[in-house]
């Protein structure tokens, strides 16, 4: 069986810029759960996450205590507050990968060094075999009898 692709061969069962055939069956299977979910009335996951993490979110401003200066709310409690800030942020949390995009680094390689001029000329050696033997080959030069040169571009 072979492995890697040839030049210009493309791997997959779909073409170029079209989605994979399993990314398609994905998509209807989520798209069915979905309507499965609103259909029969209940709440996903997320949702319910949101509807708490607001929930919370009211009660930590409802008990917030006032700074120095102001005239204190007759409901503050600064324990409540922070009780229900944790538990807000807690569920925040739980519920952030779902609302927005997640940030990954990319390794990426280092750009290759800059090259001198003078380093892009090289002189070479081109070793030629007759009868099992190497020549060397110089330029304008006999070798057993023929005038050999190097092939310049």
């Amino acid at each position: 069986m072979a492995r890697g692709s040839k030049p210009g061969e493309r791997r997959g069962n779909a073409k170029g810029g079209q989605p994979l055939k399993e990314t398609i069956l994905r998509g209807e299977a989520a798209e069915r759960t979905l309507a499965a979910a609103q259909a029969s009335g209940k709440k996903l996951a997320i949702d319910v996450l949101e509807d708490f993490m607001n929930l919370f979110a009211g009660m930590t401003a409802y008990y917030q205590p006032m700074p120095n200066g102001v005239a204190p709310k007759p409901n503050q409690d600064e324990n409540k507050f922070v009780q229900y800030a944790r538990m807000t942020m807690k569920v925040a949390e739980a519920l952030a990968p779902y609302q927005s995009a997640t940030y990954r680094a990319i390794v990426t390689a280092a750009p290759p060094p800059p090259r001198n001029p003078g380093d892009l000329k090289k002189k070479f050696t081109l070793l030629v075999f007759d009868n099992a033997r190497p020549q060397l080959v110089n330029d304008g030069k006999e070798i057993e009898g023929k005038v050999v040169k190097r092939r310049t571009k």
